[in-house]
């Protein structure tokens, strides 16, 4: 189950502690926009190494959403997963170029070749009230160890509302 915790926000800072309110997850809202991204499909050493398609969507012009699926194609051992970082478009005061800001990240769970085509769910994050565009920066990573950098490819959709 999925749980949204929503708190008092003061001056642009969100406090969590006193104030916050948990709640289950709210059932998905209907979809308003629909922004694809991928397919992702890094490489090492001249092999793929992962591969991740899908949509990044607004969900009632209250949540951002990234849904699609991804898989282990290499046989190599080495997992993968999607991570996104939910960010909104802000103008801070005094200036006047926006600037992204990253809301919060999630990470799908990391799978093997075993597991075949996943499905990514529960990816959802709160629009916020002070910005009137998100973007998701999604990217389609294979899990290597130290010293090697995870391989990832990246896709950055956006909306506005």
């Amino acid at each position: 189950m999925t749980v949204f915790i929503r708190c008092l926000v003061g001056a642009g800072i969100m406090f969590a502690g006193a104030g916050c309110v948990t709640s289950p997850a709210a059932p998905p809202a209907q979809i308003v926009a629909t922004v694809g991204w991928g397919p992702l499909a890094p490489t090492y050493d001249g092999s793929q190494r992962s591969w991740s398609n899908g949509a990044f969507e607004n969900r009632g012009s209250s949540y951002a959403n990234v849904s699609g699926k991804y898989r282990d194609p290499s046989a190599d051992g080495n997992s993968v997963y999607v991570k996104t970082s939910f960010q909104s478009l802000y103008v801070v005061l005094n200036n006047t170029n926006p600037t992204w800001n990253t809301d919060s990240t999630k990470t799908t769970p990391e799978i093997g070749t075993a597991d075949g085509l996943k499905e990514i769910t529960n990816m959802f994050n709160p629009l916020s009230f002070q910005s009137n565009r998100a973007r998701g920066w999604i990217s389609g990573c294979s899990q290597f160890g130290w010293p090697v950098p995870d391989p990832c490819s990246a896709s950055f959709p956006s909306f506005g509302y």
